[in-house]
């Protein structure tokens, strides 16, 4: 995992930093400024250094559960799926009828 952003592998970080082809990069920068790029810039580079609680990327320690709590949970999946199809052939029948 990355510590900071711009070591992420799959981050388009520098193509707002320096341009690029690949990434439409005006609608976002110009939430930053919409009239100075070099500030519109600047402002962003700012605002991603800031540091924050955000967990969204990390990756969080694998649980192993048991075989009958894996059990439980996929029945109320299950019960889900077939009370939602239920009630689609439901409808579909009374817009037949």
């Amino acid at each position: 995992m990355a510590n900071e952003h711009h070591q992420y592998k799959w981050t388009n970080y520098i193509d707002y930093i320096h341009g690029s082809n690949r990434t439409d990069t005006d609608f976002a920068l110009g939430i930053f400024n919409n009239l100075d790029r070099e500030k519109a810039i600047s402002v962003f580079i700012a605002h991603m250094a800031k540091r924050n609680k955000d967990e969204c990327l990390a990756m969080q320690e694998k649980q192993q559960i048991t075989e009958d709590a894996a059990i439980k949970s996929l029945w109320i999946i299950v019960k889900l799926v077939m009370e939602q199809n239920f009630k689609i052939l439901v409808h579909t029948k009374e817009m037949h009828i």
